[in-house]
């Protein structure tokens, strides 16, 4: 591996890593969207299946990483079946304003996602 992958790299960022892959499979994310949402290009997406690429935990791909869990596991607390999750992150959301989905191709959609998420699942 070049000397750029293995810098930074820790045991926890490959946890990390692992979980938001295993996530955005079984949210069915494309690795498009995936790309945006973590805002690095597809082809890095791709390395990162691949097992050809790691975090940087200071890295804003890291942070956005560990958004989309923190998305994902209060999503899986409020709707236990994945179908229902894949449904709810591609429908129109009255309160968000917008598709679930198409609000995390930005750092600031995603944080309202994950907001809104935290909130109605600690009620």
């Amino acid at each position: 591996m070049p000397a750029a992958v293995l810098e930074m790299t820790t045991e926890t960022a490959r946890v990390v890593q692992t979980a938001l892959l295993r996530a955005s499979e079984e949210l069915e994310i494309s690795r498009a969207m995936l790309a945006q949402i973590l805002g690095v290009s597809p082809p890095t997406v791709t390395r990162m299946f691949q097992g050809q690429f790691e975090f940087n935990e200071k890295s804003k791909e890291y942070e956005h990483a560990l958004l989309f869990i923190r998305m994902y596991l209060a999503l899986s607390e409020l709707l236990s079946e994945p179908s229902n999750q894949v449904a709810w992150l591609n429908g129109e959301n009255q309160t968000l304003g917008k598709k679930p989905l198409d609000l995390m191709a930005s750092t600031e959609g995603l944080v309202k996602v994950v907001g809104y998420l935290e909130a109605t699942s600690s009620r």
